[in-house]
């Protein structure tokens, strides 16, 4: 048996770049164990099948390991043989999770779920799921119930469509697949199989490769799956394909559903918009029988990372005119998973960022999200605003050319009127509140009522009242200018000199990007406050200075309260504009 086990730091000082090819010999299998590293082919890959069961197939990916491939125009890869890579879904056998495949069948024979999807044994070592007509799967042995196997092309809850068996599914499309009840308890690479709700399953078959191109039309929601065993920068994906609105839709779902009934489910679709570099969770819903929402759970899905798509991980998209969606090698980056930017269930440019929470009596929360691009307009931008996918008949959305929207983006301006859509189908007490900011700091966010003609600075407190049943559209907005620098007030000790004594100079020096304090007494100590009252520096002076500096590259633009102390406990503060 020849085997080719490769080291991560090998792999990381001498990536391969050629054409691959891995079939048995006369001596036994021959098979590629890559274990926590990317394997890069930049050409195509032939595989041939090994005749031991145990080592059957020719890549094995281990531990996080992926294949990347060069750019070409078409899936070259060749052969009878195998690349088998583990992947684990988050469900118990009532709860869905959404899938892709990141092999293709090259059995022959009919294409079913068990083909492609095996039960990990082994280092090496698998056999196919079972399939089963029951409601319920199983852990151990691995049994998927293909009553659960769907995938999605349409708009209406009438568009998802039975697989079951016709497991024939063209590479980039999504599908469903219930998980599974009890334990399998099974070690390989020291992690059992399943500890309960975590399955892991193995997906084996000839590895996707080049561009994979699906039909959308306009308004058409299409539900896809990263097609490669890579992961799948899905920020460079969404903005690249310019057919779709460039926002991912992800299931996510209640853990304490143990009902196959529609009505008892509860889950949600939370957005992943790449130009607020953000993800908004879902809220989770009932259903009725028909699959319309009748209200709310009262439960918010977890923020998870999803800049980066793992390996065989599902998500929704909508078609903004006619065209294709087109997955790429270029597009496939070797990223472990994190609950930061990749997770299967679970952004790394931080820009500045905005999450309101709109909770309706108290039980539920709408999370809205509000970022600020230069590059952004006031309308719909493509890969930026993020449709609300899913409203409820009392609710809360961004309104953008009067359209429900979770995230919006746009350039920042203080005085811009940013209005809601509120809806409430009976009375309901309406609660607004700062959920968090990030990289943001305006002096004030104001909570705008047209109505009432009022202004109530969410800093302070959250805005609360009693809406009737209606449609609100034209009388709540978001804004930043209102009297903000008035309404501020310094959290202090001591009582502070209403105005700047002459003796103290405190100077902004732009082209050394720094702050200068000239004192005619000895200097004790200097703060800096952001307009929430949040300290951002402090230093302690202990040599007899009358003069010193602070660096402000580090700083945003904004404005600043810098406190200064002196020693015969002078207290001034002033308030600075920073610009870079």
């Amino acid at each position: 048996m020849r085997l080719f086990y490769f080291l991560y730091l090998f792999f990381c000082l001498y990536p391969v770049s050629a054409q691959l090819s891995v079939s048995p010999s006369s001596a036994g299998s021959s098979f590629l164990y890559a274990k926590d590293l990317v394997l890069y082919v930049d050409g195509d890959i032939h595989l041939e099948k090994n005749p031991n069961l145990n080592t059957e197939a020719s890549i094995y990916l281990r531990q996080e390991a992926q294949l990347i491939q060069g750019d070409k125009s078409s899936n070259l890869n060749s052969g009878n043989g195998l690349l088998s890579v583990f992947q684990e879904g988050l469900a118990n056998a009532y709860n869905y999770n959404y899938w892709g495949l990141p092999v293709t069948d090259n059995s022959g024979a009919s294409k079913t779920a068990d083909r492609i999807i095996y039960e990990p044994m082994g280092k090496t070592e698998s056999k196919p799921a079972q399939l089963s007509s029951a409601l319920d799967g199983k852990a151990n042995p691995l049994t998927i119930s293909r009553r659960w196997l769907y995938k999605f092309v349409g708009g209406t809850y009438a568009d998802w469509e039975y697989i079951g068996d016709d497991f024939n599914l063209d590479p980039g499309l999504g599908f469903t697949m219930k998980g599974v009840n009890g334990t399998n308890l099974t070690i390989v690479e020291g992690v059992p199989n399943n500890q309960g709700n975590r399955q892991r399953y193995d997906f084996r078959g000839l590895p996707n490769d080049g561009i994979i191109n699906l039909n959308i039309q306009k308004d058409q929601v299409l539900l896809v799956g990263n097609p490669y065993p890579s992961a799948l920068n899905l920020k460079d994906f969404l903005i690249q394909n310019t057919a779709i609105t460039g926002i991912a839709y992800f299931w996510d779902h209640s853990d304490n559903t143990f009902s196959h009934y529609l009505k008892d489910y509860e889950g949600g679709y939370g957005a992943y918009s790449p130009g607020a570099s953000a993800y908004v969770p879902a809220v989770f819903q009932y259903y009725d029988e028909s699959a319309d929402p009748t209200g709310n759970t009262g439960e918010t899905g977890q923020i998870y990372g999803r800049e980066f798509s793992p390996i065989a991980q599902g998500f929704m998209l909508m078609g903004k005119t006619n065209g294709q969606v087109s997955f790429k090698n270029s597009q496939r980056v070797f990223k472990r998973e994190n609950s930061t930017n990749s997770s299967f269930r679970t952004q790394q440019e931080v820009i500045p960022r905005l999450r309101l929470d709109v909770a309706f009596d108290d039980l539920y929360v709408r999370q809205l999200l509000l970022a600020f691009r230069d590059g952004a307009t006031t309308g719909i931008d493509h890969a930026m605003d993020a449709k609300t996918f899913g409203s409820l008949s009392t609710d809360a959305a961004w309104s953008i050319e009067e359209e429900p929207f979770l995230i919006n983006v746009q350039p920042f301006e203080a005085e811009k009127l940013i209005p809601f859509i509120i809806s409430a189908k009976d009375s309901t007490a309406l609660k607004i509140s700062i959920e968090i900011r990030e990289n943001f700091s305006p002096e004030a966010i104001f909570l705008y009522d047209a109505e009432e003609e009022s202004y109530h600075n969410l800093y302070k407190s959250d805005y609360k009242t009693r809406l009737e049943a209606g449609n609100y559209e034209n009388r709540f907005y978001l804004t930043f200018a209102k009297e903000a620098s008035a309404e501020f007030e310094l959290p202090q000790e001591e009582e502070y000199d209403s105005e700047l004594p002459e003796s103290i100079g405190i100077l902004y020096n732009k082209d050394l990007r720094q702050v200068e304090i000239i004192a005619g007494e000895i200097l004790e100590e200097i703060q800096v406050f952001d307009l929430t009252g949040g300290l951002i520096f402090s230093k302690k002076i202990y040599e007899n200075k009358q003069y010193d500096y602070f660096y402000t590259g580090n700083l945003r633009e904004a404005v600043y309260i810098v406190k200064v102390k002196t020693r015969d406990n002078r207290i001034t503060n002033k308030k600075l504009l920073l610009k870079k």
